[in-house]
């Protein structure tokens, strides 16, 4: 029943300020009532990513950690191949049944 407004659960994380994923979180939460949320990041930004998933967390206190998922992906570009870290942290709402 929280779902019917939640278009995407998804925040891409980039080289914004950690406080502007937050409020996106925030956002997903409380006004699109999302029961899930999920940040994904690459490279640099996982830092960002692992940052704004724990202040939400401890902001909200009903969002719990409940996946992390690590993985590389390989990337070409001029001429060159090389591997870029990614991350995905899902966060659901404690009152939610898996």
């Amino acid at each position: 029943m929280r779902e019917s407004r939640c278009l995407d659960r998804t925040i891409l994380v980039g080289k914004k300020g950690i406080a502007r994923y937050v409020l996106a979180g925030l956002y997903k939460v409380f006004i699109e009532q999302c029961s899930s949320v999920r940040y994904a990041a690459l490279g640099k930004s996982i830092y960002r990513a692992v940052s704004a998933a724990e202040a939400l967390s401890r902001l909200l206190g009903f969002l719990y950690i409940k996946r992390v998922q690590i993985s590389s992906l390989i990337v070409s570009g001029e001429g060159k191949t090389r591997r870029v870290s990614r991350i995905e942290i899902e966060l659901h709402r404690i009152d939610e049944e898996p």
